[in-house]
């Protein structure tokens, strides 16, 4: 038997999507509350690295 959503023994997967980071296909896993893993097909990993460091450079100040 399943356990009512928010009661203490409710086990959930982790949120978790697929949508395109730019180009690129990704797979986003929720880890935290403010963490997550980003998932790629290894041939596209310096590109989506690339691109992930050019996006978070606008909030390095």
């Amino acid at each position: 038997m399943r356990a009512w959503p928010g009661s203490s023994t409710a086990r959930r997967p982790p949120p978790r999507s697929s949508t395109m980071l730019g180009p690129i296909g990704v797979h986003l896993t929720r880890t935290g509350p403010e963490a997550f893993e980003v998932m790629a097909l290894r041939s596209f990993a310096v590109s989506l690295w690339t691109d992930l460091m050019e996006m978070a450079a606008e909030y390095n100040g």
